[in-house]
């Protein structure tokens, strides 16, 4: 493999739901401030370019308008209870036509093909924290330069299936979000295809699905935490959600090769 040399190899976690929660809060504490600045520039390039892409998109705009009278009610009431967020969800719902579906999942497939080599980015700093290799600043931006296009051609395949999912059944979504979580560092550092990291994402999951699944609902709980704490906290939260996944890959695959970047 091209840009892959084997070295030194870094401590990995056990196969078991302690040792790589332990690992990943390890790794998400040492790389905080990388990973403050990663979630900054994700949610803001995010909202950018799914917001463009949906007002380009043929029913998106309306919908998009509506979304933000109904959030702007929702700061102004400064009412942050489970009762507060489920009017917010059927508000939102209620606004939603079919072309508003397609508009969002074209929109946001795309938005997360475009951003997958940043998630890459907050991957790849753990291993180097992990391995106690120095991080800099442009280690963030290594996905746009190491497999970019079989990266965002993952991104946008899963999220397409995800969102189809999720417009079916809830269910059908998570699942799939699930059985996809470890499918980015497969991409990344085994240097191999899209459809490859998906085929093999899908199989490590299900040989492991006890430990991933708790996990994976661990993350997601951790990650939106954040949003009981006045919107603000998720800054702070929501990264988890991306470095676990290299203690979750690192587990069952092992330590990956050097990235030359």
């Amino acid at each position: 493999m091209e840009n892959f040399t084997e070295v030194n190899q870094p401590i990995t976690p056990k196969k078991e739901i302690g040792s790589i929660l332990s690992h990943a809060f390890e790794n998400f504490t040492g790389t905080f401030l990388y990973a403050l600045v990663f979630v900054v520039i994700y949610l803001l390039a995010y909202f950018i370019f799914n917001g463009l892409l949906s007002f380009l998109i043929p029913g998106g705009g309306d919908y998009q308008n509506e979304v933000m009278r109904v959030m702007n009610d929702f700061v102004e009431d400064k009412k942050y209870d489970l009762n507060a967020i489920t009017e917010l969800q059927n508000s939102l719902e209620a606004a939603r036509t079919t072309a508003v579906m397609i508009s969002e999942v074209i929109s946001k497939s795309i938005t997360s093909a475009l951003l997958a080599p940043l998630v890459v980015g907050i991957i790849y700093i753990s291993y180097q924290f992990s391995a106690k290799k120095e991080v800099e600043f442009g280690d963030l931006f290594i996905g746009f330069r190491q497999n970019t296009a079989q990266i965002i051609i993952y991104g946008f395949i899963t999220t397409v299936l995800i969102q189809a999912g999720l417009e079916i059944n809830m269910l059908i979504g998570m699942y799939l979000s699930f059985a996809f979580f470890i499918g980015l560092p497969i991409v990344f550092f085994e240097n191999t295809s899209a459809i490859e990291g998906i085929r093999k994402s899908f199989s490590l999951v299900h040989a492991n699905f006890i430990t991933v699944l708790v996990l994976w609902l661990l993350a997601g709980i951790i990650a939106c935490a954040g949003f009981l704490f006045c919107l603000v906290g998720v800054l702070f939260t929501f990264p988890f959600f991306f470095t676990a996944r290299y203690s979750i890959y690192s587990a069952i695959c092992g330590a990956p090769y050097e990235v030359k970047s």
